[in-house]
């Protein structure tokens, strides 16, 4: 597992918890978005000489798969 995948798999706690907020305010909450971009996952794809951290498709893709584990267990799927 990659160093972002595993950030990724650290916030699944955190999603769960707040995924009835989402849900009701149709958005990510703050609290979400402010341990996304703490994380290091909101610049993933962004050229490092714009600030980002520049990853690969596939190491894009493994951390959002992370992401989405936590969003989809709370509604009973499994990854």
């Amino acid at each position: 597992m990659s160093e972002l995948t595993a950030k990724a798999a650290g916030l699944r706690t955190l999603l769960e918890e707040h995924a009835g907020e989402t849900d009701a305010l149709r958005r990510l909450p703050d609290a979400n978005v402010k341990a996304l971009k703490d994380a290091g996952l909101c610049r993933l794809m962004v050229p490092k000489r714009f600030g980002g951290t520049r990853r690969t498709s596939t190491r894009y893709i493994e951390a959002m798969e992370e992401l989405g584990r936590g969003c989809g267990r709370r509604r009973g799927w499994r990854a």
